[in-house]
């Protein structure tokens, strides 16, 4: 099963790179940056709205046996523009529910992070970021619970509309 999930996302990266062919010039081409983008992240999903320097997301995550489910919403700035990259930083709030045959529970994860976006082709960029993240994770019938400060990178693309 691993190996038909490597050949799908290899066959997804042949679509998108066929629909939105890669610009590599050095000059600064007009890009599709405000409104309504679709992201596709390691390991889940994401809708977000840009306006001008501000961007609301909404994420969701997955493990594939869905015992773990993870969504929330993050907002960003970008503060730098530089031919079609951008420079951000912003804030993430997500809840966490877990469920196995030994335990179940729930928890929240919160932080901040500062990243780029750069855009291959006028709609499809590539986005990485990377912060510091408070993770606290309860155990429902023990009742016990663990905290910890974890660092946690994010990368994907991203389809502006």
């Amino acid at each position: 099963m691993h190996h038909t999930f490597k050949f799908v996302r290899f066959l997804f990266l042949i679509l998108l790179l066929s629909l939105f062919p890669p610009s590599f010039s050095l000059n600064a081409m007009p890009v599709v940056e405000d409104g309504l983008y679709l992201g596709l992240n390691y390991p889940g999903v994401s809708l977000g709205y840009q306006a001008g320097s501000y961007g609301l997301e909404f994420r969701g995550f997955s493990d594939l046996d869905g015992d773990i489910l993870v969504y929330g919403l993050r907002g960003s700035h970008i503060f730098h523009r530089f031919r079609n990259h951008r420079l951000y930083l912003g804030a993430e709030v997500l809840y966490v529910e877990h469920e196995s045959t030994i335990t179940e529970g729930d928890g929240y994860i919160y932080g901040g992070f500062g990243g780029f976006r750069s855009y291959f082709t006028r709609r499809l960029a590539f986005n990485l970021d990377l912060g510091p993240y408070r993770v606290h994770l309860e155990d429902d019938p023990s009742g016990l619970d663990s905290s910890g400060i974890h660092y946690i990178l994010n990368a994907g693309v991203s389809i502006h509309f």
